[in-house]
């Protein structure tokens, strides 16, 4: 009895043993099964994808897609020497250096003299680089025809070795602006 008891469980246990799926395991790691890639993860809106702009062109593009709230990387200073507008009345934009920008400006009007600038509704924020956040130069008074706009402009977290703003020999407005967590050799303003 106790042999038919055992061969019945043998039987039990072989009949379930087969009815449960195989898996293979390879001992050696080159012979291991091919893994399918991890999937590419979409942006989503806790990790949003942030566009990357070199030039003021790409920069005015970037403004005028992005919704109020969107962050913009620029990958190295952005000349300005046109007139322009940059940022938005209806939507605040937040600049941020992109992962190669090392050194210099944010945005630097060259060569002002006869062009109107304005720029508006920005967070600007260097978060803890060296660089300065706005420049615009001109070499002599003489011949300055131009007007340079900054409104309701937030400048936060430059550690420039100059100025957060540097606004030399020209005719500016500046109006509704902070500054915030800047540092500089000369003043942590402007």
């Amino acid at each position: 009895m106790r042999r038919k008891s055992l061969l019945s469980f043998m039987l039990s246990l072989s009949l379930l043993l087969s009815a449960l799926p195989l898996t293979a395991y390879a001992t050696l790691e080159n012979d291991a099964p091919p893994t399918d890639p991890p999937p590419v993860s979409e942006p989503t809106e806790d990790s949003p994808q942030i566009p990357e702009v070199t030039t003021l062109e790409e920069l005015l593009a970037a403004i005028d897609a992005a919704e109020s709230g969107d962050t913009i990387a620029l990958n190295n200073q952005i000349y300005i020497d046109q007139n322009c507008v940059i940022g938005d009345t209806e939507k605040v934009i937040t600049l941020i250096p992109g992962d190669t920008f090392t050194a210099g400006t944010f945005l630097t009007v060259s060569s002002f003299a006869e062009q109107d600038v304005t720029i508006q509704n920005l967070n600007l924020d260097g978060q803890g680089a060296a660089l300065s956040a706005i420049v615009v130069n001109h070499t002599s008074l003489d011949d300055i025809v131009g007007q340079f706009e900054m409104s309701n402009i937030n400048i936060s977290n430059f550690a420039s070795t100059n100025r957060p703003v540097i606004l030399s020999a020209v005719t500016a407005t500046v109006s509704n602006c902070t500054f915030s967590d800047n540092t500089g050799r000369r003043t942590a303003g402007i």
